[in-house]
């Protein structure tokens, strides 16, 4: 089934805000993906739609990310460390006594945990479950992603339609945590993410993915 997405009258509207227009991108970047499986169906798109599907869920992770590093410049519930490991530096000294920075990539499903854990820090009334569906179809999506970008034999680049489901609920799920993180946090953000839990109510109630209970 087709993904439907909510138009707007004016297409200036969606400059208002960078991250709303950031995080409308990454969604509708995942839907036209879906809908090409849709409209065709073959193993070349479906492989497609995992990519972007999880280039989405990187974007959206980077975003929550940047939001708490915001967050703990008006808190001092986060320590330096913490800090630092948000954002991806450590540190080197060389053999002269220079301390040399450097970026240190953190795996994904590591800095949606640390992430999870730092926010809480900040906001005790919120909590990441990672109990639920949503978090194992994220950690699913991760590794198809990884076994079709590193495949060893023919096998690999077979992405099943269970697959690409459960691969959609992931992203559904974590962009719905993630944006319900930040409003729970910041309250007065909630207005700048409406857009956002509209297109996420038209995707979760027409995608091909189905809820299973």
């Amino acid at each position: 089934m087709l993904l439907a997405m909510p138009s707007k009258d004016n297409e200036d509207d969606r400059e208002s805000g960078f991250e709303e227009h950031f995080l409308r991108t990454l969604l509708e970047d995942a839907i036209n993906a879906i809908n090409r499986c849709s409209n065709e169906d073959n193993a070349a798109n479906y492989r497609d739609a995992i990519r972007t599907i999880f280039a989405s869920l990187e974007g959206v992770l980077a975003w929550w990310r940047e939001s708490i590093l915001d967050f703990a410049q008006h808190s001092d519930s986060l320590d330096l460390k913490t800090i630092l490991a948000l954002s991806e530096i450590s540190f080197s000294i060389d053999s002269d006594g220079n301390v040399n920075e450097r970026k240190n990539h953190i795996p994904f499903v590591t800095m949606v945990k640390l992430c999870g854990k730092a926010l809480r820090r900040i906001n005790p009334d919120w909590k990441l479950d990672l109990s639920v569906k949503g978090w194992a179809q994220v950690k699913r999506a991760t590794d198809i992603r990884n076994r079709i970008m590193h495949p060893k034999n023919a096998s690999h680049l077979i992405v099943s339609m269970d697959e690409l489901n459960d691969s959609v609920g992931g992203l559904l799920w974590f962009l719905e945590t993630t944006v319900g993180a930040v409003e729970n946090t910041n309250r007065s953000l909630r207005e700048n993410y409406a857009e956002i839990r509209m297109m996420l109510k038209a995707a979760k109630a027409e995608t091909i993915y189905e809820p299973k209970a």
